[in-house]
Parts: structure tokens; C-alpha cells; sequence
């Protein structure tokens, strides 16, 4: 198994408190709108502020500078942990659309969600790493097999612990997507 990573190219460290984060320039988010650092930096002050649990893996008082496709993250106190600090499923990089539908990332679109229950995605075909080939595969969302890069049940990437996270502001807004072409998964837990 090779890891990739999803939305970042690098992260590095330029000094004890700074974090240079590096965008992938293919990533885009389910409208097909470019997932740049302003949107990066809008998704975590978002974050932050709606869910004041955040600031134990990122601290209150960090900035974020955001230029093309590069993010800078100042921390008041060193965070040896940011990359793990950043896969945090809280901080799932997301926005609002102007119809108040959420938007994400990655390889399937979450088409209906219900509260405590499933979530159903569906196969997003703008995704960066979509071939002809898969778009074609019977997968997770289409009748007659799972998708030959999916793991079980059918996400990658974190979706799985992201549908856990889901707050009630969040909920409304998917519930309005729909697609003829879903697989629906029971998201409480020991289901």
C-alpha cells in the first residue's frame, strides 16, 4: 500500500512556530471550483470557530496567511503534531456553496445524509485521480462491485471518521444533494 497525500503537496516547517503548508494544484472541490489556500484558510477558521473543541490540536490565536496555492500557519505556542493536527477529521476541508449545500473534497460526493443513521455517496467524476477506466468500473456506487481503488466500505481518504463529525449545520446542507447512482452505509457506530 502507498500512502498519497490528499490535499497538500508538502508541509514543512520554516521555524518553531510557523508551517508552511503547499497545495496540490489539481484538487478541486465537488463543484469543480479550485481548492486554493484561501478556501484552505476559510475551511479552518470555519472550523475553529464552530467547534471550540478544535483548539486542542490547533491552538487559539494561530493564524493562517493565505497566497495561491501556499498556507502559512503561525501557532503562539510550537505544535510538533501539525500534519497529524491537519488529517484531524474536524478539520475536513469544506465549504459552503451559495445554495447552502456543503461542499468537500476527494473521490465521492455525499448525496444524502441522514442524522445518526447513513450517509450515501456517490462517485464524483471531476476527481483528480478518475481515469475513463474508472469511471467506467463498477464500484461502491454503481450495481455490480466495489471500485479496484476504494477500501472497504468504499471511502478513502478519512470519509468515514468525516461522516462521524458531522454537525447539525452541516446536515441540512446535504440532505438537499441527490443522485440515481449511490451506495448508502449505516454511520452509527458498531454498524
Amino acid at each position: 500500500m502507498q500512502l498519497e497525500t490528499w490535499i497538500a503537496a508538502r508541509l514543512d516547517s520554516t521555524d518553531a512556530l510557523t508551517w508552511r503548508v503547499t497545495l496540490r494544484p489539481d484538487v478541486t472541490f465537488h463543484d469543480g471550483s479550485v481548492v486554493d489556500a484561501a478556501a484552505v484558510k476559510t475551511s479552518l477558521e470555519t472550523s475553529m470557530a464552530a467547534q471550540p473543541g478544535t483548539t486542542s490540536i490547533i491552538p487559539a490565536g494561530t493564524q493562517f496567511t493565505a497566497s495561491g496555492l501556499t498556507l502559512d500557519i503561525r501557532t503562539p505556542v510550537p505544535v510538533g503534531s501539525m500534519a497529524s493536527s491537519l488529517a484531524a477529521f474536524n478539520v475536513a476541508i469544506r465549504k459552503t456553496a451559495a445554495d447552502g449545500s456543503v461542499l468537500s473534497t476527494g473521490p465521492f460526493v455525499p448525496t444524502e445524509f441522514v442524522e445518526r443513521q447513513s450517509l450515501t455517496l456517490s462517485a464524483y467524476a471531476g476527481y483528480r485521480d478518475w481515469g475513463p477506466q474508472d469511471r467506467a468500473h463498477p464500484g461502491p456506487l454503481n450495481p455490480g462491485g466495489e471500485h479496484p481503488r476504494a477500501g472497504p466500505p468504499g471511502w478513502r481518504g478519512g470519509h468515514c471518521p468525516r461522516a462521524a463529525a458531522i454537525g447539525h449545520d452541516e446536515a441540512a446542507g446535504w440532505r438537499a444533494a441527490s443522485s440515481a447512482s449511490s451506495r448508502t452505509v449505516d454511520v452509527r457506530r458498531g454498524r
